[in-house]
């Protein structure tokens, strides 16, 4: 990876992740596949051209987005995926114990296109600077911790980040009126008669719909997106990083295999709850700096 050296101080991991730093390690710290199984990995295609990524749930070992025809591959496809997930726990104990307590595996990912020749809706898209929010699993608070891990065997993964989440917040604000809610308030769920009218059926929280609506807020920008203060960061192949993905503005520019692991982390173990981007929203609302909403 080659950006700008990093700090020399005895702050953690967790503390790092929290200041909205990305945090890399080449080589990686935790037991990696086989050079056989990456080989079983970069081997495998899409199903659909209209998939964005094959993704794998370890909770329940069902996956997506590729078709195996073998009972035999299907299996491989399984362990490997699963014993990923399991060295990054075991990892975790070791580099964020902090979080040991208070942190949950979502899904993996195996990335197979080459990020600078996909065609996707606008929404979508992984060039261009965002924010990360999933639709269909809610956070209700707690923070996108994600792992990534470069497949490729000679080929950079390039990325850009850009303006810190208080700023995010300030260009949203610039546009649209933000409304003066309380913690709870912006970890409840609307009614369903409220869900009902704009056909969503997802619990998700109000917050959760803020960070969605900034997503997409950020990638529609083509302001932001055009002149936007940016920092371009190299992974090189083999190397492994990792970042709270739903404060720090990002965008995937370059690069083919990427196997990406997604956690939540529960509020009450953060270092630095301040700087979530819940209690960041909270605080400008209730300050009045965003103004208020009916």
């Amino acid at each position: 990876m080659r950006q700008e050296a990093l700090p020399t101080s005895s702050i953690t991991t967790a503390q790092r992740l929290e200041r909205g730093e990305i945090v890399s390690f080449e080589p990686p710290r935790f037991t990696l596949p086989h050079p056989e199984e990456i080989e079983f990995l970069r081997s495998l295609e899409l199903s659909s051209s209209s998939r964005k990524q094959i993704s794998y749930d370890p909770v329940t070992t069902a996956y997506r987005g590729v078709s195996i025809p073998r009972t035999e591959g299907r299996t491989i496809l399984r362990r490997v995926l699963s014993q990923f997930s399991t060295a990054l726990m075991d990892w975790f104990g070791k580099e964020l114990p902090e979080y040991v307590r208070g942190i949950e595996a979502d899904r993996i990912t195996l990335r197979t296109e080459e990020e600078v020749l996909r065609t996707l809706r606008l929404s979508a898209r992984n060039d261009l600077l965002h924010i990360d929010n999933f639709p269909t699993r809610p956070t209700f608070g707690r923070r996108i911790l994600r792992v990534y891990l470069n497949l490729h065997p000679t080929d950079d993964r390039v990325w850009s980040i850009s303006e810190p989440y208080e700023m995010l917040l300030e260009r949203f604000w610039s546009r649209n009126r933000i409304p003066l809610r309380s913690r709870e308030s912006w970890l409840s769920v609307p009614s369903g008669w409220h869900r009902m009218l704009r056909g969503d059926w997802i619990p998700r929280s109000r917050y959760d719909e803020f960070q969605l609506q900034l997503h997409h807020f950020l990638k529609r920008d083509d302001r932001f997106q055009d002149r936007a203060s940016r920092q371009s960061i190299h992974f090189s192949p083999g190397s492994c990083w990792m970042l709270l993905s739903d404060s720090v503005a990002h965008a995937d520019l370059r690069g083919r295999f990427a196997l990406e692991h997604s956690f939540f982390v529960a509020p009450q173990v953060l270092t630095l709850p301040e700087r979530s981007p819940l209690e960041l929203l909270i605080r400008k609302s209730q300050e009045g700096l965003l103004g208020k909403a009916g």
